[in-house]
């Protein structure tokens, strides 16, 4: 399946280099054309290195999000990572049955874990040193993947919303499938008044309108705003794109957001330090 998406964005990138080296050759002034190429793509990442207020609090919450990669060569590396980084929770995707064996050897360290494997590269589970509320599985649309909602209580009694979630991927009838399933989950999040934390492989970038349509609609943001652009599939790849992300309700300020190292996987971990406001 990646390699399927991997061919679609090396088409895509492929017709962008085109057309600029194209461009390049017809325009008169090569430089001017380079320029406004340059120009476009800024204007589509620039955003996202913009600055933010300042956020700090003492104690942040230490969240993740990875896909592991069911077929991930080197599993060690997961778990080796997951050991060392002092995180209060995490969700994982792409988690089957020998995933779930792996996992349950950090009990220790996550002692509360929701875990619903799946043999189709879109199982879930839940990490957390916090104690798990309730938990539910959903689907948000009609023959889509499971998505996972956690209400986990916090040390102070504060109690918080994590929706984890892993839409197809858009390609074909994909396309329609990704969409219903987000927007599912959207229409529920509108009626939500919890602090929420929403993170997952969504299979779509910040440069798609669905994005700004779930923002906008939810009133979630994305904790990469202000962070950069920071790819997280193919991430060693120049066709490098972001589309592991983590939202959250305005109840949080993002005080440092980043990309994980190499784990195995075809995706990078992504982790926020949140400062829950009140």
């Amino acid at each position: 399946m990646a390699q399927r998406i991997r061919g679609c964005f090396d088409a895509l990138a492929f017709l962008n280099v085109s057309g600029t080296l194209i461009q390049l050759f017809l325009e008169e002034n090569a430089l001017i054309a380079l320029s406004l190429h340059f120009r476009w793509q800024f204007a589509w990442v620039g955003p996202w290195y913009q600055k933010m207020a300042l956020v700090s609090c003492e104690k942040p919450l230490k969240v993740a999000v990875l896909n592991v990669l069911t077929a991930n060569p080197s599993p060690d590396k997961v778990t080796g990572w997951l050991a060392k980084q002092e995180l209060d929770f995490i969700g994982l995707l792409e988690v089957d049955s020998a995933w779930v064996k792996r996992l349950k050897k950090l009990e220790e360290i996550f002692p509360y874990q929701v875990e619903e494997p799946m043999p189709d590269n879109f199982g879930l589970m839940f990490l957390s040193r916090y104690p798990v509320q309730s938990h539910s599985v959903l689907q948000y649309a009609f023959d889509t993947p499971i998505s996972l909602e956690v209400n986990l209580a916090l040390p102070d009694g504060q109690e918080v919303l994590v929706l984890l979630t892993h839409p197809v991927p858009p390609l074909g009838e994909g396309y329609i499938l990704r969409n219903a399933q987000l927007n599912g989950m959207i229409e529920r999040l509108r009626y939500n008044r919890k602090p929420v934390i929403l993170m997952g492989d969504f299979n779509l970038s910040m440069g798609e309108r669905l994005h700004d349509f779930l923002t906008l609609r939810t009133g979630l943001k994305n904790c990469r705003q202000g962070f950069g652009w920071l790819p997280s599939w193919q991430a060693d790849s120049i066709l490098g794109i972001p589309i592991d992300h983590i939202f959250t309700s305005q109840d949080f300020g993002t005080m440092d957001f980043s990309i994980g190292e190499d784990v195995g996987s075809d995706h990078r971990p992504v982790l926020a330090d949140l400062c829950l406001r009140g």
